[in-house]
C-alpha cells in the first residue's frame, strides 16, 4: 500500500482482499485467517492516514469457495452445504 499511495492521485481509490472467514470464525482455517485480519486492519488504518488526499481505501472479501482445503471440512462448514 506504501508503493500504490504513492502513485495513486488525489480521489483515486486502493483495494485490497482480504476474507470473510474473519466475519465468521469456524476455528478451522485458523493460519488462512490470521494472515488476512493484519491486511483488513491495516486498510483501515492506511484509508484514515489518506483520506486528507481523498484517497479511497476498502477491503474486498469474497465469500467461500469450495476448494480442495473446504472439502476436506466437516460438511456443516463447507460452501455446499448451504
Amino acid at each position: 500500500m506504501k508503493e500504490a499511495a504513492k502513485v495513486v492521485q488525489e480521489g483515486g481509490k486502493i483495494i485490497t482482499i482480504v476474507t470473510s472467514l474473519l466475519a465468521a470464525f469456524t476455528g478451522l482455517y485458523t493460519s488462512y485467517a490470521g494472515s488476512k485480519a493484519p491486511v483488513e486492519h491495516f486498510t483501515r488504518g492506511v484509508a484514515k492516514e489518506l483520506s486528507c488526499r481523498r484517497i479511497s481505501v476498502n477491503a474486498i472479501g469474497p465469500g467461500p469457495m469450495d476448494t480442495r482445503t473446504s472439502l476436506c471440512a466437516p460438511l456443516e462448514y463447507t460452501v455446499g452445504h448451504y
